[in-house]
């Protein structure tokens, strides 16, 4: 990721946490290109961009999500 864009911490995103529920559901609205610092979840993400673009790095590997699509992150152990 460029080094040059602006961090957002994970906890600001909204990483939610709630055992008792089988989904969670989290909309969040960034207008600035940003990048977001490693972490993990304890359960699968799906992310998705209404615009722009979208590059997840996971295990080294870095994916583009194009604006409409998804991209479904398991979780890793």
């Amino acid at each position: 990721m460029k080094a040059d864009l602006t961090i957002i911490s994970p906890s600001e995103i909204g990483n939610l946490t709630d055992s008792a529920r089988l989904i969670l559901a989290n909309l969040v609205s960034v207008d600035i290109p940003h990048q977001i610092n490693p972490h993990r979840h304890e359960r699968g993400q799906l992310v998705y961009a209404s615009h722009g673009n979208l590059q997840v790095m996971s295990m080294g590997t870095s994916f583009m999500v194009p604006s409409q699509f998804a991209a479904w992150i398991p979780i890793l152990f």
